[in-house]
């Protein structure tokens, strides 16, 4: 019975570093595919119909529909967007 306990207990510690080292690596990964699709810039952003908006760094203002007219200027910059650049 204990040698059972002692061959159960190593064969857990191998695994546990196995384990690790596995978990690392999807980590690595996860981030190098995050990265990734972060910093690409092809310019082109899926657009799913005739009337849809299409944003690549963000939207400002977006009038949809038939007939619509802007009644008011354009909406100033957000503080924040002058702080990131």
């Amino acid at each position: 019975m204990g040698l059972v306990l002692v061959v159960g207990l190593a064969y857990l510690e191998k695994v546990d570093k196995i384990a690790s080292v596995v978990g690392a690596g999807v980590g690595v990964i996860g981030l190098a595919v995050s990265v990734f699709a972060l910093t690409r810039s092809d310019g082109t952003l899926p657009v799913a119909g005739a009337r849809s908006v299409q944003a690549g760094g963000g939207i400002g203002r977006a009038t949809t529909g038939d007939n619509n007219h802007l009644t008011s200027p354009t909406p100033r910059a957000c503080l924040l967007d002058s702080l990131v650049g």
